[in-house]
């Protein structure tokens, strides 16, 4: 009987000894601890390994989240996220400052310009010269492909003609960016340590949800866990390419509103996607009849 009770005493211990809660600073520093308290400012937590000593209060900008001993996660966004903004028809969003620049913090869901001229939704033809949206949880055909993600995750997709139409796509005071923006938000990225990116500029930008996994280290895919620490959470959407819903899980492609002129007859325009398997927001150009998500910018 002793010895039983000895060894349900060590099982008890190890499992107690497992079940801490890990705080991850943005600089990637991970510590074990006991979560206090969570004020409107700071948390205040206890050393796992002391925790008969002082309570140890931290500030919430210094902390990219927390990870509970149950599962559950908290993210520090309170300095991140300062307002909200709406489009005309009433869908709110959060507004992260990245650097200089405020970005939307989740991807474009509105279905009528800002004039409140209605967007063609689901239209079965393809067409470079009208511009239109698509709407996934409302298509039958696309919806099974997208399992438990909602419409705020996912967003719209847009055709690029409806990125720069003169009534307006985004609200009142933002518009959708130029790559040339996209390039500044990059280079913040770029001069931004390492570390405090999680890993790389693609990790910084998309969101913990929905990836497909990968093993090499600085993807997006690989320990998303550490992903979003600019909260701009960009969610592997995928796109639309000739109405047929592609690439969930694996990419978060977005419009610029800069036009390309070549040899395609005016048919192409610059994108920004992330990849699972990159840790790269690449430049690339397509035909102006996909549907990608779209990310508002505030104007200067």
């Amino acid at each position: 009987m002793k010895k039983y009770l000895i060894f349900f005493a060590f099982i008890t211990y190890a499992l107690s000894v497992k079940a801490q809660d890990t705080i991850i600073m943005r600089d990637a520093t991970r510590i074990e601890v006991k979560v206090v308290e969570i004020t409107n400012t700071e948390i205040v937590y206890k050393k796992w390994n002391y925790q008969d000593g002082p309570s140890i209060r931290v500030v919430f900008n210094k902390i990219y989240n927390i990870l509970y001993a149950n599962g559950d996660k908290w993210y520090s966004e309170l300095s991140y996220w300062p307002n909200y903004v709406y489009d005309i028809d009433g869908n709110s969003y959060s507004a992260v400052q990245i650097g200089k620049q405020i970005w939307m913090g989740s991807n474009l869901r509105t279905k009528h310009f800002s004039d409140g001229s209605e967007l063609p939704i689901n239209q079965k033809h393809s067409s470079v010269t009208e511009p239109r949206c698509y709407d996934i949880l409302s298509d039958d055909k696309n919806s099974k492909d997208i399992g438990n993600m909602n419409n705020e995750e996912i967003g719209l997709y847009y055709n690029f003609v409806a990125t720069i139409d003169e009534r307006g796509l985004c609200p009142e005071g933002w518009h959708v960016p130029s790559d040339a923006e996209w390039e500044t938000l990059v280079r913040y990225l770029k001069d931004t340590p390492e570390l405090q990116l999680g890993g790389s500029e693609a990790k910084a930008l998309a969101s913990i949800e929905g990836w497909v996994p990968d093993i090499d280290n600085g993807t997006v895919g690989n320990n998303p866990s550490f992903n979003n620490a600019v909260f701009f959470r960009a969610f592997p959407a995928g796109s639309i390419n000739h109405n047929k819903l592609i690439n969930v899980g694996q990419k978060a492609c977005y419009w610029s509103s800069t036009q390309v002129n070549d040899m395609s007859n005016n048919q192409m325009a610059d994108a920004r996607i992330l990849e699972h398997d990159e840790g790269k927001f690449e430049l690339c150009r397509r035909f102006r009849d996909y549907g990608f998500s779209v990310r508002c910018i505030k104007d200067n």
